[in-house]
């Protein structure tokens, strides 16, 4: 098959000049397909990753909270749904650690207060 350059057409082979628009610039059509370049990558179906990440990451996140920290780090780009995990699990833990060692300061003084109520009362 032939192409017209002019008009775009399909020509038979037979045909020296167009039956559209009359030219005489027809260019061999190829079926082949076109090769890829050196520089051109394949183009590979991925996987589809798991959406909503392993619980697991984020207890271990939660019981080693560095070790969350780490994960979510080397993972935010290859691993989205497990690294979200691991970071919350380590995120909730320092939380926690903080509510906690707040309510362990507040228990000391209030014990600190409490120990100090019969000397204040005996000078009286």
């Amino acid at each position: 098959m032939k192409v017209c350059s002019e008009c775009g057409s399909q020509v038979s082979d037979q045909y020296t000049t167009c039956p559209n628009c009359g030219s005489m610039n027809l260019t061999v059509q190829n079926n082949i397909q076109p090769q890829m370049s050196a520089y051109q990558q394949p183009v590979y179906n991925q996987p589809i990753q798991n959406q909503n990440g392993n619980i697991g990451w984020g207890i271990l996140g939660f019981f080693i909270p560095i070790a969350g920290l780490v994960m979510y780090l080397v993972w935010k780009d290859t691993n989205p749904a497990d690294s979200l995990i691991a970071g919350k699990g380590a995120l909730i833990s320092v939380i926690v650690s903080m509510g906690l060692c707040i309510l362990y300061i507040a228990f000391i003084v209030l014990m600190f207060v409490i120990s100090l109520v019969p000397l204040i009362f005996n000078f009286m």
